[in-house]
């Protein structure tokens, strides 16, 4: 197969800043070179589609894990024999957040190499589908009218990180004015 190399255009006097200007490529291919180019972007569109379908998924897990962490801190905390565990679970808590915070970095940075390729790739086709819509998002993004997923995504365990580094400091201080409660003679309520 014939390597597939891109010649720079001469800049063009009237193009605009509007990215939609530049959607189309001027391409010097074969129609052959031009379908398998165009078969290597489709799979490399399915992998980021893919990766992103398990970012989804990791966010279910967690808020899921999440949940569960929260009704047995509920159902212990009531109990006084059980009550010395609601720490432990915070514990828990804190470290499966700070897995989800990093999880979700991870699924970003691969994804953005992911873009970048095809990005690459969509230069030696006829249209410049995806470039044109990140570009776009960048002018929102700049104008302050849209924020990136990932760092809204990273809002919710950065809470919990919170939340439960409140509740461990808290039970800690309950527990050292009332040392009762490890042994189960008083409730904690």
């Amino acid at each position: 197969m014939a390597k597939i190399t891109k010649s720079e255009p001469e800049p063009d006097p009237t193009e605009t800043s509007n990215p939609l200007d530049n959607i189309f490529n001027t391409i010097d291919r074969s129609p052959t070179e031009i379908r398998y180019t165009f078969e290597q972007y489709r799979l490399y569109v399915q992998m980021a589609d893919k990766v992103s379908a398990r970012r989804a998924t990791t966010n279910s897990f967690f808020l899921t894990a999440n949940s569960f962490l929260f009704v047995a801190m509920g159902a212990l905390f009531g109990n006084s024999q059980l009550f010395i565990f609601v720490p432990i679970i915070l514990i828990v808590g804190i470290f499966f957040s700070i897995s989800w915070v990093q999880l979700i970095k991870h699924y970003k940075a691969l994804n953005g190499c992911k873009y970048r390729v095809i990005n690459a790739i969509e230069a030696n086709l006829y249209v410049n589908g995806l470039t044109t819509e990140w570009k776009l998002w960048k002018e929102q993004e700049k104008s302050k009218k849209s924020r990136r997923l990932s760092n809204i995504e990273v809002w919710i365990p950065m809470s919990l990180i919170i939340l439960y580094s409140l509740g461990l400091i808290l039970m800690i201080v309950i527990i050292s004015l009332n040392p009762d409660l490890i042994t189960g003679t008083i409730t904690p309520t």
